[in-house]
């Protein structure tokens, strides 16, 4: 049921369905092997075969189940890597995640409003909801005395978290893209440069000759931080980071 629901292809399910009865016959194989005093009897019991035996039974079915769990585990994986592909990466999918979260919430609040009228007109007050709403509408029963509507404050109020973590998710990955295609930056400052480098998302500072101690310090102060590989001043590419900047040496970046 897994595989269908999961569009895996039908060879794939014939693969895992083939693989499945031989490892299960194996494993109930070696089960059929195991003694029990009570068909057995307490005298005379083999112990150490029968432990044997149990041993033998418990390796298999642990070796089955790890086999079972992988295979999900690899499925979801690549159900995963082809959505993905098919919504043109990582940032196409979290913008259909968050189109269908904010379908999601309108529809729950469509759904509400209608019912309201449902109840008093009947079925002409929900006559232009799809065939799908008004199944809910329709066959929704309250289980408690105070629920009123089909969908719960605390159901919009997940839905509405769900949203917002998705348009940050959204905002991550396109700055991400952003930065992977932004060409570095660079402003003259007295005595160096200043470069946006969005190939490692940093600012950096580079002084044709070591700063003054004063200077140092207002460096520090302002969130830079010596880095002796890149030989430069430097700190994350972030909108406090650029007001810093901005603040430190009176231009705009």
């Amino acid at each position: 049921k897994f595989l269908k629901e999961s569009g895996t292809y039908p060879e794939k399910i014939e693969e895992y369905k083939n693989a499945f009865i031989l490892k299960y016959k194996i494993w109930l194989g070696a089960k059929t092997q195991c003694l029990s005093t009570m068909i057995a009897g307490p005298a005379n019991f083999p112990v150490a075969r029968a432990e044997k035996a149990n041993k033998r039974e418990m390796k298999l079915y642990n070796e089955f189940m790890d086999w079972r769990a992988a295979w999900v585990t690899n499925t979801n994986k690549r159900i995963k890597r082809e959505e993905i592909e098919a919504a043109g990466g990582e940032l196409g999918m979290a913008r259909k995640k968050l189109e269908e979260e904010k379908s999601q919430q309108e529809m729950m609040k469509r759904v509400n409003k209608a019912y309201k009228l449902y109840k008093t007109k009947g079925l002409p007050g929900i006559e232009n909801l799809s065939e799908e709403e008004q199944r809910i509408i329709i066959q929704w029963v309250p289980r408690y005395t105070y629920e009123t509507v089909p969908f719960q404050g605390y159901e919009l109020r997940n839905i509405l978290a769900r949203i917002k973590n998705a348009e940050q998710r959204v905002k991550t990955l396109e700055n991400k893209e952003f930065k992977a295609t932004a060409g570095n930056k660079e402003v003259l400052i007295d005595g160096g440069k200043i470069v946006l480098n969005y190939e490692v998302d940093r600012i950096q500072i580079f002084n044709d000759k070591r700063p003054e101690p004063e200077v140092i310090i207002s460096y520090k102060k302002h969130g830079l931080k010596w880095s002796p590989f890149n030989k430069c001043w430097q700190r994350q590419i972030t909108p406090n980071a650029l007001f810093s900047m901005k603040h430190l040496f009176k231009i705009e970046l």
